[in-house]
């Protein structure tokens, strides 16, 4: 780590303003992915073109991601960090972080170091040169990462749930090893699937309990779905307020970070949570939209490369979104086992194909939207297969027509960005349509 680094750092902090993080902490964070003085500048002097740092909201939701990243990654040795894989049940993993919070520090370190450094940094190298020869999830590479060379010291216990990735409990018993891992792996289908998928995760929370040496009480329950509901009632109050067609939307990097809390675990879940209501306070005012602009849908706005959305934003065209995000209602009077079965079983990728393009297409509407970005995940098995079936199913039935990227927001390889003349015959062609 050198005094230039340092300097990068500061200066990265500058811009970024209000973050608690040392610029010698950042440093060390840059020195563990190789990062030099050099590629931070660049990352700092991008920064404002690629993240919407006139909202105090924005500025201060990159704020701690980054002071939960480097928080997590040295906490060892004080308290035990517990790496939680992506996506997760958020309302028992909260009930869990306050049953254990003196002793451990629950975190999706994987999943906000992938924001620090290619949403951050712009660095797209694979994280292994032996990655390149096959498509490998950057998530999961990520957290062999941090299991198998933490920067401060070993990784206590991985909270790993399968539901989406069949790679995802894999990675974290094949690097850390059974003994360091509590995991669920949900059925893929069948009649009594959602009660199922309940009680194994009541039969998870009790082993990781048992991992910690601590009770999940009711007191813990309570504070769990409390928070939960206080995420979410901020999730639908932006939602709303960046749709609206007369004013102008957030960066899609910006939404697409501010939704991805939804996917991440914070030891300090105040600092996210007031970052994005005091971004919903300021989206109330937000300026009004710009005369022949261009509305597209996204799947999920690849905000690990924010080059992207600024390309698209240059031609006129706004990403909004995430069906990612999307979810049928839970059921009323669910207790919290219910309910983050419901969580993990009923996003839209999760759900039927039939379903998720009916809230695809609503969703798309609801925002003004004329088109559909998808194929961000172009390379995943589950989600990528699904995508040309998908958009015959929105074009056919709900008249949406769609474009693909084959951006692949995930995967770890050597292949090159997706060129930036992509970008721009997609706008040409939405312009010409519009």
């Amino acid at each position: 780590m050198t005094d230039a680094l340092i300097r990068a750092c500061g200066g990265f902090l500058d811009v970024l303003g209000g973050c608690a993080v040392p610029a010698e902490g950042l440093a060390r964070l840059a020195d563990y992915f190789e990062l030099d003085s050099r590629r931070v500048a660049a990352a700092a002097a991008a920064l404002e073109e690629n993240h919407d740092l006139g909202y105090e909201g924005v500025r201060r939701l990159l704020a701690a991601c980054l002071e939960e990243l480097c928080g997590a990654l040295s906490c060892c040795g004080v308290r035990r960090l517990v790496e939680v894989s992506v996506p997760a049940p958020l309302p028992l993993v909260m009930a869990l972080q306050r049953s254990a919070a003196s002793q451990a520090h629950f975190s999706t370190a994987a999943l906000l170091a992938e924001i620090f450094l290619r949403g951050l940094m712009l660095d797209a190298r694979p994280l292994d040169g032996r990655s390149c020869g096959v498509r490998r999830c950057g998530l999961n590479r990520m957290r062999e990462r941090l299991l198998t060379a933490p920067p401060a010291g070993d990784i206590a216990l991985a909270l790993q749930f399968g539901s989406l990735c069949d790679e995802c409990v894999k990675t974290g018993e094949g690097f850390a090893g059974k003994e360091k891992c509590v995991s669920c792996t949900l059925p893929r289908s069948g009649a009594q699937r959602e009660a199922l998928s309940a009680e194994l995760l009541r039969l998870t929370a009790r082993a990781a309990c048992e991992r910690l040496g601590v009770r999940l009480g009711e007191a813990d329950i309570e504070h769990g779905l409390a928070l939960y509901g206080r995420l979410m009632r901020v999730q639908a109050r932006l939602t709303l307020l960046n749709a609206r067609a007369k004013r102008r939307p957030l960066f899609g990097n910006s939404f697409a970070l501010a939704q991805t809390v939804q996917l991440c675990c914070f030891d300090d879940w105040e600092a996210p949570l007031s970052a994005l209501e005091t971004l919903a306070g300021e989206l109330e005012g937000a300026p009004a939209a710009g005369e022949g602009r261009v509305r597209v849908y996204c799947f999920y706005t690849p905000f690990l490369r924010p080059g992207i959305d600024a390309r698209f934003r240059a031609n006129g065209v706004d990403l909004l979104g995430n069906a990612a995000f999307l979810s049928a209602p839970p059921g009323a009077g669910e207790d919290i086992y219910g309910l983050s079965a419901h969580v993990l079983l009923h996003s839209a990728s999760a759900l039927g194909l039939e379903d998720e393009a009916r809230l695809t297409a609503r969703a798309a509407r609801g925002c003004g939207c004329s088109a559909y970005l998808t194929g961000a995940f172009s390379f995943d098995r589950r989600m990528g297969s699904a995508v040309p079936l998908l958009r015959r199913i929105l074009r056919e039935r709900y008249g949406l027509d769609s474009y693909a990227l084959e951006s692949d927001f995930w995967a770890e390889t050597g292949s090159p960005m997706i060129p930036l003349e992509r970008v721009d015959a997609i706008c040409a062609l939405l312009r010409a349509e519009g």
